[in-house]
């Protein structure tokens, strides 16, 4: 059986019928129509800018290779009609884009494992193909005539019918990990057709959208990495005797026969398939199942998984290295939530590709929550499926009951596999019904996080969080979750409306066609203006205290005792006569557990920090209303997450003359940058640029600001013994690829002779990878160390003797970081990410571009001219400090905003 997932939004258009027209990038030339068609301009669109690239098939008169070049002229590009004879010379690739005709050769497969080995370390694959499930196909099998529409075509050999889903399983076997880059829609399809096949797409039990997305989609674009590239899985030392069997849940054969019977994964290893048709619930699945069980471990999946080549031998090796006494208290899954101990806060951990989307996070040795799309369990197991959950969430409650009933921790492993769902992104009635028994069976455990929400606060009716993208490239839209809120709204549920604004922003925010490149949600910030209108009509201002307004506000959603966001507030605060702190607590989190308020009071010793009273959202912005009618204050101060509307809603039409709006959290779309009253702040001078460009408004920067602690006296550094530091949460690095933050240490371990030393907690596997490969290439391993979480970076950076250089966290930068080592003296070296609308590259964070850097061969210059010259380099990152992120600079942008 299959469930909805939201691991990922789909890139199709709004409304398939009304298809949106394609727009070059501003910085492209005209090109003649006939010269450039849609589906390239589509595929321009998304290609970085590189300086080698070969492109394969397509167009023989050089449209793509000539328009490419407009943009970039000093690009390289190479390009053979098909894959059938590559020329000699090619290698140390940057790009490589497949079009129409790449696959006329007698092994795709084959094709795609040698294009691996021609990329350089940064090396992207990009595929465009026609869609052959679009809805004129499918006009062709009804009417019974599979004739090629045109006859004079080479006909595909390995690849006859493309699709997104059939793509994604040749990259998959092929070793490529892909994700969904742009769609080109069908420009007019026939209404009367499409209506029909949406009829038979019901009769088999696909939901329409899924039907109409696929059906109106003309061409595609995969973006593809290697991310397990560098993992080559171990091969079991018994060759044709799987470890595990394989249960399936089924009710559509189709889809078990298409995924997960077709799987080069579960073949390699022989592993036996038992389906279970008819089955009431998963636990009667699998206890059905267990008398053909022929294993040690069951894998229970849904019949919509497909497990590519690889996969079967990564999972032997995974289940080698558990020792028997430990098997029948151990549950592993694929997806879903587990615990940073270090920071104390969920994160996402596993692998899988969601239909489009990539979902890449790290594994995860204490799970919270596993997504249901697989698990694996021993035949003898002590856990047990709650028959009560019925389809959903019972692997999450199978998370709970291991850590409160079996006191193990269950664990996330992070393996190759694609769950080919034809779900439209929705959740019915049945998950919350079951949502409702696991918040019952756990009142005690808290807010229960899943992929799905989190738990209570799971919306009646989620949206799904398809995006449209703005042509500017900055700001989405989420249509479906716009098109709910309207019904909620017509409906009068004012508070379904804030919780599916709520939801759609926070199934979108952090995917990564949305992290370090999109910065709005306009149409979400439209309905945020809407509900406080509304909140107006329905709950008209008290009359404000007598006199002038006075005082500030600080309106954040929530604070924690470590951490960026927090520190920015407690910075601000400590220069205001006792300012108000007021927390919407939007998740509840001190609703359930109050006592970390004690600790968080703390931090503002002479602020008054209050928690809006529980209740729902709506509730809470008629609390936060009334609050800020009573303070009556001069300065109302955002600091609210990405997600939050409560503090706009409450307070957009307040008395105060002076409304706020701190834009900290820079590398994700947040809700309020589009707000009119609100006075825009940037915490840097380059998201500065950004969204004064793209806004049209004046925007303020406000930098942040470290105490200074003083700077480091170095010792003249030599290349033969100076040591680099990197800091800073995994979330921040890669795992996987040429930026991983493995491939980093052993540039910076064979460039130069001392040790690396990262600074913040790292996973435990992590580590272990990391000490492997430097033992690979013969590098000690004991050169790379790894310190935790430390109360002040600026005082370990000074502590460390033989530090001479600070390597930036990447791929996504670190603001407060950089601030701290160049206070202290370290030159920074940075991460300059080369994609054309990549937010990280913030150089007036960092005191000199020279020291910026794309790729490792660059950070290895990087790394010798840092200690050729490092008395220079280190004078000019404190010279940035004084000048820009000092207490004096920080107070007077902040008296420039907020007068004494």
């Amino acid at each position: 059986m299959s469930k909805p997932s939201i691991l990922r939004t789909d890139v199709s258009p709004r409304r398939a019928l009304t298809p949106l027209a394609p727009k070059l990038p501003a910085s492209l030339p005209a090109v003649p129509a006939r010269r450039l068609a849609a589906s390239t301009a589509a595929l321009l669109k998304v290609l970085p800018a590189v300086s080698r690239a070969l492109q394969i098939g397509g167009d023989d008169g050089g449209a793509l290779a000539e328009a490419y070049r407009r943009s970039h002229p000093g690009c390289d590009w190479r390009h053979v009609p098909d894959g059938r004879a590559l020329p000699d010379g090619l290698g140390n690739l940057d790009l490589i884009v497949l079009c129409e005709g790449w696959q006329r050769t007698d092994d795709p497969h084959a094709l795609l494992v040698s294009l691996a080995t021609l990329g350089g370390p940064n090396c992207q694959l990009f595929v465009e193909m026609e869609n052959q499930a679009r809805l004129a196909r499918v006009q062709q099998w009804i009417e019974g005539d599979l004739t090629e529409p045109d006859a004079g075509a080479l006909t595909q050999r390995h690849l006859h019918h493309a699709s997104p889903a059939s793509l994604t399983k040749l990259l998959l076997d092929s070793g490529w990990l892909p994700a969904l880059a742009a769609t080109t829609p069908v420009a007019d399809p026939d209404a009367r057709v499409l209506a029909a096949a949406l009829m038979l797409a019901e009769s088999t039990g696909t939901p329409a959208a899924t039907a109409q997305r696929t059906l109106c989609t003309e061409r595609f674009v995969m973006q593809a990495v290697r991310a397990f590239a560098s993992e080559a899985p171990s091969i079991d030392p018994m060759p044709g005797s799987a470890r595990f069997t394989v249960v399936v849940p089924t009710n559509r054969d189709n889809q078990l026969r298409l995924n997960v019977e077709q799987s080069p994964g579960l073949r390699e290893v022989g592993a036996r398939i038992v389906a279970r048709r008819g089955a009431a619930d998963p636990a009667a699945a699998l206890a059905g199942a267990l008398p053909e069980v022929d294993a040690d471990w069951v894998l229970l999946c849904h019949q919509d998984i497909y497990f590519p080549a690889g996969f079967g031998h990564r999972l032997q090796a995974v289940l080698a290295g558990i020792a028997p006494a430990d098997r029948s208290r151990t549950l592993i899954g694929f997806a879903g939530i587990g615990v940073d101990t270090e920071r104390g806060v969920y994160e996402n951990a596993g692998f899988v590709i969601d239909r489009g989307h990539r979902f890449d996070h790290p594994a995860s040795k204490m799970a919270v929550s596993i997504d249901e799309l697989a698990i694996l369990v021993a035949r003898d197991s002590v856990h047990r499926v709650d028959p009560q959950m019925g389809w959903h969430l019972w692997a999450t409650e199978l998370c709970l009951a291991a850590v409160c009933t079996h006191k193990v921790f269950p664990q996330i492993v992070r393996l190759p596999l694609f769950h080919n769902s034809v779900n439209d992104y929705r959740l019915p009635e049945s998950f919350h019904a079951s949502a409702r028994r696991l918040t019952a069976k756990y009142p005690d455990f808290g807010p229960i996080h899943t992929l799905c929400g989190v738990l209570p606060n799971v919306p009646p009716a989620p949206a799904q969080a398809t995006a449209v993208i703005s042509a500017d490239g900055r700001g989405a839209e989420l249509p479906a979750a716009d098109d709910a809120i309207a019904f909620a709204l017509q409906a009068d549920d004012p508070n379904q409306a804030l919780q599916l604004i709520v939801a759609g922003v926070h199934r979108h925010y952090r995917l990564p066609e949305a992290t370090n490149r999109l910065l709005y949600y306009p149409g979400m910030d439209r309905r945020v203006e809407q509900l406080a209108r509304r909140l107006d009509d329905e709950h008209p201002l008290p009359a404000p205290n007598a006199g002038a307004p006075r005082g500030q506000l600080l309106i954040a959603t929530e604070l924690y005792t470590l951490g960026g966001h927090t520190r920015v507030l407690a910075d601000v605060a400590a220069e205001l006569d006792r300012p108000t702190i007021v927390l919407t607590d939007l998740f509840r989190a001190l609703e359930q557990d109050a006592a970390p308020l004690v600790a968080l009071k703390a931090l503002f010793p002479h602020a008054d920090v209050r928690v809006l009273p529980p209740g729902s959202h709506w509730e809470k912005c008629q609390a936060l209303r009334r609050l800020a009618a009573e303070l009556n204050p001069r300065d109302i101060v955002h600091f609210g997450h990405h997600q939050d509307p409560i503090p706009f809603v409450a307070t957009l039409h307040a008395d105060a003359p002076n409304q706020l709006f701190i834009h900290h959290g820079d590398h994700n779309p947040g809700l309020g940058c589009t707000l009119p009253r609100l006075r825009h702040v940037d915490l840097s001078d380059g998201v500065r640029e950004i969204c004064a460009a793209h806004l049209q408004t004046p925007v303020a920067t406000l930098p942040m600001h470290v105490d200074d602690r003083g700077p480091k006296s170095f010792a003249a550094p030599s290349s033969g013994t100076a040591s680099v530091v990197t800091s800073g949460h995994a979330d921040k690095f890669a795992r996987g690829g040429p930026l991983a933050l493995q491939q980093i240490v052993l540039t910076a371990l064979r460039t130069l002779g001392g040790r690396h030393i990262h600074i913040g907690p790292l996973p435990d596997d992590w580590r272990t990878e990391i000490r492997a490969a430097l033992a690979a290439a013969g590098i000690d391993p004991a050169r790379f160390v790894t310190v935790g979480w430390v109360p002040s970076l600026w005082d370990r950076l000074k502590s460390l003797d033989d530090a001479a250089l600070c390597i930036g966290s990447a791929p996504l930068g670190g603001g407060r970081a950089a601030v701290e080592a160049q206070g202290c003296g370290y030159p920074v070296l940075y991460y300059a990410d080369p994609a054309e609308h990549a937010l990280s590259t913030n150089h007036p964070m960092y005191a000199e571009r020279a020291l910026a850097w794309a790729t490792t061969d660059e950070l290895a210059a990087r790394l010798r001219d840092g200690v050729d010259r490092h008395a220079a380099h280190s004078a000019a990152a404190r010279a940035l400090y004084e000048s820009a992120f000092a207490r004096e600079p920080f107070r007077r942008a902040l008296r420039a905003l907020i007068p004494a």
